[in-house]
């Protein structure tokens, strides 16, 4: 419990702020109060907030440099691994030099860019770009955001592109091990399956049909290409079994191995915010049982989110970071206690699971989009169990190809068809007529309401919220009224701190 109130309160303090504060001493205060804790863990709970507040960071700036409407040209350095797209490829470039009419000059300014596929480029890699260019302000809100949260000030298409100097060191080689795994998938099963295969194991789908794309965002399924916790989740297990099979699983020596394998999976698919916390989060489930400890996944889910925004402040801005970490702590809160022995049991966990990672997603995608999918939940459920499948054996399949061009095909092909059925399932179900809904955007009372409901709803998915809920009513004395009145302020200034936070 110590280390879930840390890590809350340092998460608190970035998204919350002076709000945030304001909701931690009300709470703390409370719990002091009621005899519930001691004045030196209210100091460190608010020590962690304080911190939190510290290295907070503003939402990014959607403005472009002065020269982003005249460049015709830029020189710069690959600083993200390029991934696929229908007409070539897209990447993040440090422009050090633009050319305006005839003139170099100096530039400093991240570019993100849509080029054409050759050359292939990988980070590192020092590149000319023959290029239009677009201010992010000129850009849909939506779109501005984005771009500005990856870093970008500007986006640039590139007609012309041209390798200057390659790169080198170990992250030039991981960019090309990924592209190669997803070229080879690709070719394997060619069209939309072989680019959701590639999508599944390296995150690189950006070769997929707009109009599967589509079908994919109107049923709220796209996060089946993003990377996280489930694909951690499959290389911790593969490498344990591997460890088992030779009897070195509970060796210290292993363990830092399957650490390190965790490690490069996230690096292999750019350690974007949803893979390093799932990295994060495996690695201290690895490490916990060296110590002779059970993995507790809420306390780690909730301490891997605090230690990504120290080390990387900027990611609380992104989509994927929000969306990753609200779906894997309410998958914690509900697999936690529950069990899952036999068909039926594992069936409804399944179901369990991902009704509660949709509802917990909610107050983003409505805030964030102003839409809502009703068909999200039916459609994640019926493809789940294929995901389940395609996603080892094209896993195994890349992996296989870098010895056997022709075995690794072999391989792909069976995942072609169950990654065929889940392109078939969603295309059908994106067909359904009033697939995503348009809501208004909510206010602040709004946000707070979207909020408090999904969090209720997870609380009674939840074996163990159910359980506490219970012991609180059948422990209720007359001399505890105080406490619980002390506890309910304390719960309300968090849901004020929540509601003006919101604002930020």
């Amino acid at each position: 419990m110590g280390g879930i109130l840390l890590a809350f309160a340092c998460v608190a303090g970035f998204a919350l702020g002076l709000p945030g504060a304001v909701a931690i001493v009300a709470t703390g205060l409370a719990l002091r109060c009621a005899g519930k804790t001691t004045t030196a863990w209210v100091i460190v709970v608010l020590a962690a907030m304080l911190l939190g507040k510290l290295r907070a960071v503003d939402a990014p700036m959607t403005e472009s440099p002065d020269w982003s409407d005249e460049a015709t040209a830029v020189r710069g350095i690959v600083v993200t691994g390029p991934m696929s797209t229908r007409a070539g490829q897209r990447f993040n470039i440090e422009v050090e030099e633009v050319r305006i009419g005839s003139t170099w000059q100096a530039a400093n300014a991240v570019a993100c860019v849509s080029a054409s596929d050759p050359p292939e480029l990988r980070r590192g890699d020092r590149a000319y770009l023959a290029v239009s260019s677009v201010r992010i302000d000129d850009l849909p809100q939506g779109v501005a955001h984005a771009l500005a949260a990856s870093g970008c000030a500007v986006s640039l298409t590139a007609w012309r592109t041209t390798k200057l100097k390659s790169g080198d060191g170990v992250l030039y080689v991981i960019d090309g091990i990924r592209r190669s795994m997803a070229n080879r998938l690709q070719d394997a099963a060619p069209g939309d399956a072989g680019s959701l295969l590639a999508g599944l194991v390296t995150g690189d789908d950006g070769a997929l049909s707009i109009e599967a794309r589509e079908a994919f965002v109107e049923t709220g399924t796209t996060h089946i290409t993003a990377v996280s916790g489930s694909n951690i989740a499959l290389v911790v297990v593969f490498l344990v079994s591997l460890g088992g099979r030779f009897g070195v699983h509970r060796r210290f020596a292993w363990q830092v191995a399957t650490a390190g394998g965790v490690w490069f999976y996230a690096l292999l698919v750019g350690l974007q915010p949803p893979a390093l916390r799932a990295a994060l989060v495996a690695t201290g489930a690895v490490f916990a049982v060296s110590f002779g400890r059970r993995p507790d996944l809420v306390t780690l889910t909730m301490v891997a989110a605090a230690l990504q925004l120290l080390f990387r402040p900027s990611d609380y801005w992104t989509l994927s970071f929000r969306l990753s970490f609200v779906s894997a702590l309410a998958l914690a809160l509900v697999l936690q206690g529950r069990s899952g022995a036999g068909a039926l049991g594992l069936l409804k966990a399944g179901l369990i699971a991902t009704a509660a990672a949709q509802i917990a997603t909610i107050p983003v995608l409505i805030t964030t989009f102003g839409q809502l999918s009703p068909l999200s939940l039916p459609t994640n459920v019926l493809i789940a169990p294929l995901v389940e499948v395609a996603f080892p054996v094209a896993f195994v399949a890349g992996l296989v190809g870098f010895v056997s061009v022709a075995l690794g095909d072999a391989v792909a092909t069976l995942g072609a068809l169950s990654a065929s059925l889940i392109l078939r399932i969603v295309d059908l179900m994106a067909g359904i007529q009033g697939a995503p809904i348009t809501v208004s955007t909510p206010r602040l009372l709004g946000n707070a309401i979207v909020a408090a409901a999904s969090i209720v709803a997870i609380a009674l998915l939840s074996q163990d919220c159910r359980r506490a809920i219970r012991r609180a009513r059948g422990s209720r004395r007359v001399a505890d009224r105080p406490r619980l009145v002390l506890a309910g302020l304390g719960c309300v200034g968090f849901l004020i701190g929540l509601s003006l936070g919101a604002a930020r």
